[in-house]
């Protein structure tokens, strides 16, 4: 549960200057009584300078804004270890029912933290508003930093303790970036109208504190290791080393204990210890463009999406390049493995010792770059004249297709599924869809 109070200003001098701010006080019965409430606020303002007198004359300008704005916002969202399911106590230890046939008894199956409290989110943005030639070119742009202290996690244990994790506030973490968009309209005419826009985003994430005892080595979560300067995105997996052409051996880059440089092994002297960076799960860029044209009764609109310059770790595929299991199929890739007529594969041969480790590695590990044709639509709005004869004010026919088509780099491969950049559990990608129908005004 989560009672609050708060309070909101909105103010503005002359339409050309504007100032908002607000005030809550939160408390929430996931924390202890003692570590229940916080404080959270914002303040915001903004300057139309196209209602300045010097730039009122200036014609091809129709609006022109500076913003700014900055706040603080509370997160109290605790998700029990191995599971999608909040922890609505995480301050207090969880036991379960158990037996031993005859007698009742209680295990431990949480072990809370009485000293957890709020995470708080610091949100600065800044940005700029445009409008020229008539509105025929808008721009947006914006330039964010999200500074999120007190980090809400789950921190794993030793098994001595009879607990697998323990709730703690254990990081600080620093998310920054510019998204924009912009519009332009090239044809503007009585019968014709063309508007082609497009926006995008780019930021950065950096884990800038750790707890003392994982500052040095990390902390492992999955195919990913989160540590100081680094990503809560980052890979970090052994690297694949390709095929060996003479013997069809898969080969990783392993730590040399002595010298600490990496050097080209077998499958035979793989070792888990070796991982390096591998890349990351967040774009360069991501976003969509489309374009909208309206002409003589009809109308026609395009719209995709898009994302450029992460890495996707296709588990999926993985799967389905085993080394035999009984009862799995495998992907048709398998038939390309390497034998010794085909000693150029990439596919290494096909024995569960030299298969094994594969999916530990950053084999599986391929570009989450992706174009998504989202929407199409196509539609007529029939004459004045039809429209009068049949008693209506408005008659218009479309068709519509949603999620029309997807490139990525592998058939099958929805990087859309996950931020974290892996689909370690089947997910549908969005259906495709065809509609059609008729718009009627009476």
């Amino acid at each position: 549960f989560v009672e609050g109070y708060f309070g909101q200003l909105n103010a503005n001098y002359g339409y050309k200057y504007f100032l908002s701010a607000s005030l809550r006080r939160d408390a929430s019965s996931v924390f202890a009584p003692e570590n229940r409430w916080g404080t959270f606020w914002s303040v915001g303002g903004s300057w139309l300078l196209s209602q300045e007198n010097f730039l009122k004359k200036v014609n091809f300008i129709n609006s022109l804004k500076l913003k700014a704005s900055y706040g603080v916002q509370g997160n109290d969202y605790l998700f029990l270890p191995g599971s999608n399911y909040r922890s609505y106590t995480p301050y207090l230890n969880l036991y379960y029912v158990t037996t031993d046939g005859t007698k009742p008894g209680l295990k431990a199956s949480y072990k809370g933290n009485r000293n957890i409290t709020w995470e708080e989110s610091g949100n600065l943005n800044a940005g700029v508003e445009l409008a020229f030639f008539r509105n025929r070119l808008t721009l947006e742009a914006d330039y964010f930093v999200k500074k999120t202290n007190d980090l809400l996690f789950n921190m794993p244990l030793p098994a001595s303790t009879g607990f697998t994790s323990e709730p703690r506030n254990v990081a600080d973490m620093l998310n920054k970036g510019v998204e924009f968009s912009l519009a332009v309209i090239p044809v503007r005419t009585d019968k014709v109208q063309w508007t082609v826009s497009v926006n995008g985003l780019h930021y950065k994430n950096e884990i800038t504190r750790l707890p003392e005892e994982l500052r040095e080595k990390g902390l492992t979560r999955g195919y990913q290791t989160l540590k100081e300067g680094g990503s809560i995105y980052d890979f970090y997996m052994v690297k694949w080393g390709g095929v060996n052409p003479a013997n069809g051996d898969a080969q990783f880059y392993v730590k040399n204990a002595t010298t600490g440089e990496y050097e080209l092994k077998g499958s035979a002297d793989y070792d888990s210890s070796s991982k390096q960076y591998v890349g990351t799960s967040i774009p360069d860029l991501q976003g969509g463009f489309g374009t909208t044209l309206s002409a003589y009764n009809f109308d026609l609109a395009i719209q995709f999406s898009y994302q450029f310059g992460g890495k996707f770790y296709d588990s999926q595929y993985a799967n389905l390049m085993h080394s035999g299991d009984l009862g799995r199929t495998w992907h048709t890739d398998i038939r390309n493995r390497w034998t010794p007529e085909n000693t150029t594969s990439d596919i290494p041969r096909l024995e569960f010792a030299n298969q094994k480790v594969l999916s530990l590695s950053d084999r599986f590990i391929v570009s989450s770059d992706y174009l998504s044709l989202r929407n199409v639509s196509l539609g007529y709005t029939f004459n004045r004249e039809v429209i009068e004869k049949l008693g209506l004010t408005k008659l218009r026919y479309y068709i519509t297709a949603d999620n029309v088509y997807l490139w990525s780099k592998r058939k099958g491969l929805d990087p859309r599924t996950s931020l974290a950049g892996s689909n370690d559990y089947a997910v549908y990608s969005p259906i495709r869809t065809v509609s059609m129908g008729l718009t009627l005004n009476f």
